[in-house]
């Protein structure tokens, strides 16, 4: 039996230039997207702890 050519994927992988640009371009947006949402989570944390502290430590009063 003669194996079939393959189809679909395998046949759309880009070569050369356009591989180079994908195989950068992938990991790029990904870290970008990850950091993005990781500082719109923290933000609100941090400042929020920031917010606190201002009730839990008191500030030395003005004399």
């Amino acid at each position: 039996m003669r194996e079939k050519p393959m189809k679909g994927a395998a046949k759309q992988v880009p070569q050369g230039f356009r591989a180079w640009i994908f195989s950068w371009l992938g990991p790029l947006f990904a870290t970008l997207i990850f950091f993005l949402g990781f500082s719109l989570l923290t933000w609100p944390i941090l400042l929020g702890f920031e917010h606190l502290s201002r009730f839990i430590v008191p500030y030395p009063a003005d004399s």
